[in-house]
């Protein structure tokens, strides 16, 4: 089966919705054989964006970098072995990255924790932008401090 380039495109899927981003990720899963080597580059270079985009929600990040990480078969059978270990790394690095920034949004959620603690005051203004984006705020902007640092335990 001949996979079109177009149903992968990111430019083309203007997603309002966290069903648009499940269906595409979805879709390239049940399609992840059939998909080309070139394919499979933009595939993983799209959604190594995907994963840093503060739009979207930790949960989509989650999804995206799940789907990744279900193409290394697919990887590793059509690429070559240079090819692959390129993509594998930049793989890799990428979730690591966003690992390092949820690090940093940990340190600042309890720093905000300490500060709620301690009675200062804490403005308001990061909770209004989280709120406004387009598909669902970060977590920790919009939750209660406690139950952002009981789901990252």
């Amino acid at each position: 089966m001949i996979v079109q380039s177009s149903l992968i495109n990111a430019r083309l899927i203007i997603a309002n919705s966290v069903a648009v981003y499940s269906s595409v990720t979805d879709l390239v899963h049940h399609l992840r054989n059939d998909l080309a080597p070139t394919q499979l580059n933009y595939v993983i270079d799209s959604y190594s964006c995907l994963i840093h985009d503060p739009a979207l929600s930790n949960s989509l990040h989650t999804l995206f970098a799940k789907m990744m990480f279900g193409l290394t078969d697919a990887i590793l059978i059509k690429e070559t072995p240079q090819g692959a270990s390129r993509l594998l790394t930049h793989m890799f690095e990428s979730c690591l990255e966003r690992l390092e920034g949820l690090a940093n949004v940990q340190e600042e959620v309890s720093g905000l924790l300490d500060r709620q603690k301690n009675d200062i005051a804490v403005t308001a203004d990061i909770f209004l932008i989280e709120k406004s984006r387009p598909v669902g705020g970060a977590n920790y902007a919009v939750e209660k401090p406690e139950d952002v640092i009981a789901g990252m335990l």
